[in-house]
């Protein structure tokens, strides 16, 4: 993509290997096919040098390319080292902390569960009106607040909510939550929160590690659009060779 971008400047598209071969698997691609998809990737890289190479320095003309360049120089490069010995030694993961996270937490998310059923509970005369006019409703009871469909017919057929998205005209999304500004969605994200925060780290990460006790993973420089560091691929149980 980068290469398309400053090099093509954007008149030729960009294809991945599943764009070009439909996930048929490279060991199947013909010889004489597959060296002319590998051999493009160090002539568009090399390609890419050259271009990086006549601007990106201490004492290019663009003033702009001159910053970046300091950037890379006095921050981006020197981290390199750092961050390979934060991946080769892992990331020691205390199971006895872990344990009284899930406990906490997990209280945490039951009071908060409770706290969406309150809020539901205001609404209960119009959610039994709506099921009595409606015997092929697909509302469970209690309600599943983690269903996008039975919440849309919450907020849409039974509180009449508007549409805040064209796009997604029956969306429940955070986004979306956030803009209805009820009592009821706002418990809702707040469970959510605390879901996610349980389900991708406090219960995840424990089982994410190597035979020492360590998560290893690899960590992303430019990771996230606002520039801060990210990290991807905790090893699953795997044994230290």
């Amino acid at each position: 993509p980068l290469h398309n971008k400053y090099v093509l400047d954007g008149e030729k598209e960009t294809f991945s290997f599943d764009d070009l071969f439909k996930g048929i698997k490279f060991n199947l691609i013909p010889l004489s096919l597959a060296e002319l998809y590998a051999g493009n990737d160090p002539v568009i890289t090399y390609e890419f040098y050259e271009y990086q190479h006549k601007d990106l320095r201490e004492d290019s003309e663009r003033e702009d390319m001159r910053r970046i360049y300091w950037v890379m120089k006095n921050i981006e490069m020197p981290c390199v080292d750092v961050i390979a010995t934060m991946e080769d030694n892992g990331v020691l993961i205390d199971n006895e902390i872990a344990k009284d996270l899930h406990h906490r937490y997990t209280i945490l998310l039951n009071q908060q569960l409770d706290k969406v059923y309150t809020e539901l509970d205001v609404y209960k005369k119009d959610i039994d009106a709506y099921k009595a006019l409606h015997t092929d409703h697909k509302l469970s009871n209690p309600i599943n607040i983690s269903s996008p469909n039975q919440l849309a017919v919450i907020l849409y057929d039974i509180l009449n909510m508007p549409v805040y998205d064209k796009d997604h005209p029956r969306g429940t999304g955070e986004d979306i939550l956030k803009k209805m500004k009820l009592p009821l969605t706002k418990e809702i994200l707040e469970y959510r929160t605390l879901e996610k925060l349980i389900g991708t780290y406090i219960d995840k990460l424990p089982n994410c590690t190597y035979a020492d006790g360590k998560i290893r993973c690899t960590f992303k420089q430019y990771g996230a659009d606002t520039g801060r560091m990210s990290s991807k691929d905790p090893k699953v149980n795997w044994a230290i060779a």
